[in-house]
């Protein structure tokens, strides 16, 4: 009868797997900037900033945990999503129910 194999060898398989992926998206970063520039027609600096924002999310990780991180992720796209709301303007004799224009005109 043949035994299971070790499940500490699997837990050292995945953690490996995790890393290699983990550091790899990290490290890949440079090799695909100027693709990333040219691509999307970003700056350099918002390029940067962006992935210095993602690297300020671990550090927040590392010190409060995830349900913090998330929560405080959150709160962020939730300001900034209503901030931005408040550009954005309803096609005219559009309301919620459809019967009265929402913006009239003096």
């Amino acid at each position: 009868m043949k035994s299971a194999p070790f499940y500490g060898w699997v837990v050292v398989g995945t953690a490996f797997a995790m890393l290699l992926m983990a550091y790899g998206a990290q490290f890949a970063f440079g090799i695909f900037f100027t693709a990333l520039l040219e691509e999307f027609g970003w700056s350099r600096a918002g390029l940067s900033g962006a992935f210095a924002l993602s690297l300020g999310a671990g550090f927040i990780y590392d010190r409060t945990g995830s349900y913090d991180l998330a929560w405080w992720l959150a709160a962020a796209f939730n300001v900034v999503a209503l901030a931005l709301l408040g550009f954005v303007r309803p096609p005219r004799g559009s309301s919620l129910i459809g019967l009265e224009p929402v913006f009239k005109e003096a």
